[in-house]
């Protein structure tokens, strides 16, 4: 599929300085598309990329979730309309090596005429990681308010194959497990589909959400510090 390249303001550099307790417990960066969001093209088998640059203090993270914010454009959006992709590469001329299928048009599945299109509700605002049930298939853990948001934390899709052959059976082969080790500096890129014509997408803002690996240095102090207690403790009920 192609993809439209983000350019000018879409491709902004998001630098963290965090560190301490903040950045053992988790950091959160969020990437705005600008004012309103960006309207997703509809039906036309083009979607739309963001691609960000990040700069941070971590050499590696354990865990990684995506953060995502897709609204109505105008008169509503299809949730079972939408596929979402994001990838990963050290740097803009590296090859990609990380991928995961976010979204792939949840709901949609060969039973009756009606499950062609997919969930009809109207908008997301996810986490979507490794952990939590399968958001493909949202429908079996949470039914949204007619015209409302699909919230919470969820797992990728997964189903990598074409938004007009998936179904609720198709292998799960492209989750976020492969982000898991990685290095965050480098290229992030969000892609964002809208398969079918009619009911308009928009993409409000995305974030990335990682739990950084802990530094050796900061590992070794604290177990010297606990080490150096131990042996005071033990001085005392010895009656050194």
């Amino acid at each position: 599929m192609d993809m439209v390249k983000s350019a000018g303001w879409l491709a902004g550099v998001a630098a963290l300085a965090i560190g301490g307790d903040l950045a053992r417990a988790g950091v959160v960066v969020w990437f705005d598309p600008g004012p309103g969001g960006v309207t997703i093209p509809d039906g036309t088998g083009v979607g739309y990329a963001d691609a960000r640059t990040v700069a941070s203090p971590f050499p590696s993270v354990l865990d990684v979730r995506v953060r995502l914010q897709l609204a109505g454009a105008g008169g509503g959006m299809w949730n079972g309309d939408i596929y979402a992709t994001l990838s990963y590469q050290s740097s803009p001329s590296a090859p990609v090596t990380a991928f995961s299928v976010l979204i792939n048009r949840p709901g949609r599945d060969n039973g009756s005429p009606d499950e062609a299109f997919g969930y009809e509700d109207n908008g997301f605002d996810v986490s979507i990681g490794t952990t939590g049930p399968d958001i493909h298939r949202y429908r079996l853990s949470t039914t949204p308010p007619v015209g409302g948001l699909v919230t919470g934390n969820w797992a990728a899709d997964g189903r990598d194959v074409d938004p007009f052959d998936v179904v609720n059976s198709t292998p799960r082969t492209a989750g976020m497990e492969g982000f898991h080790g990685v290095n965050p500096n480098g290229v992030w890129t969000l892609y964002v589909e809208d398969a079918e014509p009619m009911a308009n997408a928009r993409l409000v803002r995305w974030g990335l959400e990682w739990t950084p690996v802990p530094e050796p240095p900061t590992t070794v102090a604290w177990g010297g510090a606990a080490l150096a207690l131990w042996a005071i403790a033990r001085r005392r009920r010895c009656g050194q």
